[in-house]
């Protein structure tokens, strides 16, 4: 007997949904270029849906360097104007310039040893435990806690809507349903993720 593997509902709109949800979103990520990654990645789907992002994702990740901050801080107006004419892409001169200036605030922050990763995951993980969809908020507090500090920061299109979907990718706030076959993953690996945040913060303070 085949077991349907049982999904949150939006997944099952196409075969990039289904991998994305399985795969990708809510799987905890402790590394800042992974993490920056997602942040660009949620400020190109500002105002749009999720699977017109997910077509575009594959074009962005090639034409943005892998989204690896160092490089994207290196763009200049030349390579702009290339990525705004390009039809594979997100064309929004808005968006990219934020997402550039966002990598270039990056890698001033980590050269001053303050890092994405310990500001998303400063109040550690959260499992909300929905059960249904329409019960998910647009944002939460930790969100709203998180815009203040980012926007302090110099960070654009991190707003709490913005804020709680990162959150949420990221595995910091776990927003599979509990009905979902990823929810017990996403919890599991959250546990794991703390502990490793917590060796990679003690070998930080010896160095």
């Amino acid at each position: 007997m085949i077991i349907k593997r049982q999904r949150c509902p939006w997944a099952e709109q196409d075969q990039n949904t289904r991998y994305y949800h399985d795969v990708v979103w809510g799987t905890p990520i402790i590394q800042d270029d992974e993490i920056f990654k997602r942040l660009a990645l949620q400020v190109f789907q500002s105002g749009l849906n999720q699977r017109l992002l997910l077509r575009k994702e594959q074009a962005l990740n090639q034409a943005f360097k892998a989204f690896a901050s160092d490089q994207v801080a290196l763009f200049g107006e030349q390579k702009v104007t290339e990525l705004l004419t390009d039809a594979t892409l997100i064309r929004n001169r808005q968006k990219v310039l934020a997402v550039i200036e966002n990598a270039r605030l990056l890698v001033q922050l980590q050269k001053r040893q303050i890092y994405l990763t310990n500001i998303i995951w400063t109040e550690g993980s959260s499992d909300p435990q929905f059960n249904d969809q329409q019960a998910i908020p647009a944002f939460t507090n930790q969100s709203v806690k998180l815009a203040a500090e980012l926007r302090q920061l110099g960070f654009r299109f991190m707003g709490p809507t913005n804020c709680y979907a990162l959150l949420v990718t990221c595995g910091v706030i776990n927003g599979h349903l509990t009905t979902c076959s990823r929810h017990k993953e996403v919890a599991a690996q959250q546990k794991l993720a703390a502990k490793r945040l917590l060796v990679a913060e003690k070998k930080r303070m010896i160095d």
